[in-house]
């Protein structure tokens, strides 16, 4: 499958409209977002196989870490009821992942015939800085991948993604 690149939430707290405001940012090294689950297996098999994402750590049964960019994490935990996950698969799913891409079509087309849950369809691009669609995995979380337009809104933002190492599952990993 094609490359993803993901810009966490921390680069849009970084830029403000055309203008980079790092200086008054801590520095941060990476970040992780935990989602949690009943149906643990089914949502290892999405992220691993439905989606292609590279599997970096895993504790047998109970959480898996997939790599998105150099620097950031999803880790899926599995939610037995014991307690152990710390939190429910139950709470409200306050998380929302943005995955970019310079592949949307590619990826709604294949989210289309791995009927994947397609909350909101990919439409034209126009005159707008980007263009998305929302899909949400088997928890419930929301994934939209998105393209970033060549617009002037995005100009601060491309030196950034520029930077950014592509991220691939390993040769042995098996995905769709």
């Amino acid at each position: 499958m094609t490359l993803i690149r993901m810009i966490s939430l921390v680069c849009f707290l970084v830029v403000f409209g055309n203008k980079a405001v790092a200086q008054d940012t801590p520095d941060i090294i990476g970040n992780n977002v935990n989602l949690y689950y009943h149906n643990y297996d089914e949502a290892e098999h999405f992220y691993s196989y439905i989606l292609g994402f590279k599997s970096v750590h895993e504790i047998n049964g109970y959480s898996k870490t997939f790599q998105i960019s150099p620097t950031t994490f999803i880790t899926l935990i599995h939610d037995d009821g014991t307690g152990r996950a710390r939190h429910s698969a139950d709470e409200p799913k306050t998380v929302a992942i943005a995955l970019l891409t310079d592949h949307v079509q590619e990826w709604y087309d294949y989210a289309v015939e791995q009927k994947l849950k397609i909350r909101a369809p990919l439409k034209p691009l126009g005159d707008k800085n980007y263009q998305s669609f929302f899909v949400t995995d088997p928890g419930g979380y929301y994934l939209e991948f998105e393209y970033l337009a060549d617009h002037p809104e995005n100009t601060v933002l491309f030196p950034l993604l520029e930077k950014s190492e592509h991220i691939y599952p390993d040769k042995e990993q098996e995905t769709s």
